[in-house]
């Protein structure tokens, strides 16, 4: 099933139960009031449920705030955290750091500086000067 598909069944499905609750409110002779609100409800609740999916299929990201170094940042929640996992660095020679030693690239040392400075959080994805770590 392709996600286009997807997502357009799961807006018809609680497009229908959010309109038949709309329709059953002002049938009090056949519907009950109490049955109308609970279709209602239990459409809204279908909406809130499968939206973080459909919108993650729509290619929608989520945002949070949290703190680091010092103040209070946004990033991606799918992001947070993942900078060294792209990074060239940790697998450059001169980007060593050993027994509290300072890191020998005067690149990323600049851009460290420039994330300090500025409460940011970059990965450096590419390099000139990259010269990889034999193990």
């Amino acid at each position: 099933m392709g996600k286009s598909f997807l997502i357009f069944l799961v807006i018809v499905i609680a497009d229908t139960l959010l309109d038949f609750g709309k329709w059953a409110i002002g049938r009090y002779t056949e519907v009950t009031p109490i049955v109308s609100v609970a279709v209602l409800i239990f459409g809204s609740c279908l909406i809130a449920i499968i939206s973080r999916y459909v919108s993650e299929l729509k290619g929608i990201k989520a945002f949070l705030a949290y703190h680091h170094h010092g103040k209070m940042c946004w990033t991606r929640e799918d992001m947070k955290g993942k900078h060294w996992d792209y990074m060239v660095c940790p697998d450059c020679i001169d980007f060593e750091i050993q027994d509290g030693d300072a890191n020998k690239c005067p690149i990323s040392a600049e851009v460290h500086e420039l994330c300090l400075r500025h409460h940011l959080v970059l990965s450096v994805w590419e390099c000139p000067k990259f010269i990889k770590i034999r193990r």
